[in-house]
């Protein structure tokens, strides 16, 4: 298994790939396609329970929201993975009226991450309480909390030593067993610790792009209460942004719930009331959204001196060569068989970097330009 600092097991599967021809645009092109998956569920599914004109809205909320956005835009996490077995699960689930395959689907997220049993849990969580088949909820509920305390608490320190991670949660003890027992029995310090600002706003961020229209669907939302709450305890920032991996897996049940809420309210004879009070907020997010990936996005390819001049350096360093590079400069460089990411410089007979500073008397300076620096091992 590749050591990604994840159990991930699956990457072993898409290593296969790399047999054929070793290329980095493997993986762009399975994350491309479980990101189409992801979008493609939840479009067929609003299709099978919605009118047209409800189902253009929900691809137009799909469309212009962030999170679903950026999944094709930051590196592959296995997050992805989660959340293409999620959405396969639900639409299977409200579909087929079925829970064995569904409830197969989500165990497999075991094999792309450690932490799926969070998804898994909060997936029982809703069997258990909402359907009658009480005793697969009770199964996965077990299987997910118990599954993810053993491969965090035992698996992964063997595998890559000191798990990383279970620093998110230091504040609730030194190990996944006391962190989730801490957060079970002092249910007041879990409390005092998800009411802060940045938790406040991220919930905002999730829920105001559908003007909120998920909450007529309460009982959906349950199987992402889990995952949102690994989230909200966390003390990591990134984990309460909604450009990043780990709002992934909250997409497609916020957009199944949207789904469900609309037809909902369309059975009761409210749904024309709400959406013309919702139309503002919707029209609102959109627009920001827009403007968002205007400013934010498309300003990572505009073409500049200085990209000019990395690329016009990068042409210097022999195709097989070893480079190191800045985390700036490696993305262009990620389709190489030898990289490292700078300041772990190995073997590399070549250090590419923004910054002149770079003293290591294994190295000469080649050349320089815009802010851009060269360096060869000496031989």
């Amino acid at each position: 298994m590749p050591d990604t600092g994840h159990f991930s097991p699956i990457l072993s599967v898409f290593a296969l790939f790399y047999l054929i021809y070793p290329s980095p645009l493997w993986m762009f092109a399975i994350q491309s396609l479980f990101v189409a998956g992801i979008g493609t569920l939840i479009f067929a599914f609003a299709k099978t329970q919605l009118e047209n004109k409800e189902v253009k809205l929900v691809l137009f909320l799909l469309l212009t929201n962030v999170t679903f956005r950026y999944m094709g835009f930051h590196d592959f996490h296995q997050d992805i993975t989660i959340t293409l077995l999620l959405s396969a699960a639900l639409y299977l689930l409200f579909t087929k009226n079925k829970v064995l395959i569904p409830a197969i689907l989500m165990l497999c997220g075991f094999l792309a991450k450690e932490v799926a049993g969070i998804a898994i849990a909060s997936f029982g969580l809703f069997v258990f309480l909402f359907r009658k088949e009480k005793l697969i909820g009770a199964i996965l509920f077990i299987a997910g909390i118990a599954g993810t305390a053993y491969l965090v608490g035992e698996v992964m320190p063997k595998i890559s030593g000191n798990y990383l991670f279970s620093g998110y949660y230091s504040h609730f003890g030194s190990n996944i067993y006391e962190q989730i027992t801490n957060m079970a029995f002092h249910p007041l310090r879990t409390l005092s610790f998800l009411f802060s600002p940045a938790n406040l706003l991220y919930v905002i961020l999730l829920f105001g792009p559908l003007a909120l229209l998920p909450l007529f669907s309460p009982s959906v939302l349950t199987i992402g209460l889990l995952p949102l709450l690994e989230n909200l305890l966390s003390n990591y920032r990134f984990q309460k942004d909604i450009t990043v991996q780990y709002s992934c897996v909250l997409l497609p049940v916020l957009f199944f719930s949207l789904i469900l809420a609309i037809k909902s309210l369309k059975q009761k004879g409210r749904w024309e009331t709400i959406y013309r009070r919702s139309k503002p907020v919707i029209i609102f997010f959109a627009i920001l959204s827009v403007l968002a990936f205007f400013i934010l996005n498309l300003r990572m390819y505009i073409p500049t001196k200085r990209v000019f001049s990395a690329h016009k350096i990068m042409h210097l360093i022999p195709d097989q060569a070893k480079v190191s590079a800045s985390k700036y400069l490696i993305v262009h460089l990620s389709y190489r068989d030898n990289i490292y990411l700078f300041p772990q410089i190995n073997d590399a007979e070549y250090v590419i970097y923004e910054d002149g500073n770079f003293k290591n008397q294994g190295f000469v300076l080649v050349t320089q330009e815009n802010g851009i620096y060269l360096w060869q091992r000496a031989k």
